[in-house]
């Protein structure tokens, strides 16, 4: 059985045909795995950095809730101190608070939602900032309610921007209830 050249050249273009589709299917295959194996170590990159810029940047949507409702809880009591302390040309101490019929109630109201959300950042802070809040809430460290309010505001902002060196009684103006000093 004598093997034609025109056998021999078909075989042959079989042959090399076969290997070169192989090698392209091949070639495919590598380059595909090449491009997951890369695009899997961006994403994991990717996401590591936005772990460090979420951890050091941005609130999560419980915790701004947490802040929010707070927030929005001593907005009321501020209102009635600014009010209190215009009016009167004084500020409103603790003593006065608790004698005054129309400011007893929220008072009592702000010291609940205040002890409150220490208790609340026990959980969810960290430590600097629990002890920051907590220590706000301490009368013997105050004056008037406003000062009060303006520590816990102060310990509110430090637990979010640690580093901030803004104060809420000299850059806040209107939480500087402090008028007489002017007159």
């Amino acid at each position: 059985m004598e093997i034609t050249l025109k056998q021999l050249l078909g075989g042959t273009s079989i042959i090399v045909i076969s290997i070169g589709i192989v090698q392209w299917l091949l070639s495919l295959w590598v380059k595909s795995r090449l491009e997951k194996s890369i695009q899997h170590e961006y994403d994991a990159k990717l996401e590591n950095l936005k772990n460090i810029l979420k951890d050091k940047y941005d609130l999560s949507k419980t915790e701004r809730e947490f802040y929010d409702g707070m927030i929005g809880k001593f907005g009321g009591f501020l209102a009635k101190i600014k009010r209190y302390e215009l009016e009167n040309k004084k500020l409103l101490t603790q003593e006065t608070a608790l004698k005054d019929p129309s400011l007893k109630e929220p008072y009592m109201e702000f010291i609940d939602s205040a002890t409150e959300f220490v208790a609340k950042s026990f959980v969810f802070l960290n430590e600097d900032s629990y002890c920051n809040l907590k220590n706000a809430l301490d009368p013997t460290k105050t004056k008037s309610l406003a000062d009060l309010n303006n520590n816990f505001l102060d310990a509110m902002r430090k637990s979010i921007y640690p580093k901030t060196i803004l104060n809420a009684k000299n850059d806040l103006k209107e939480l500087n209830y402090d008028d007489t000093k002017t007159q």
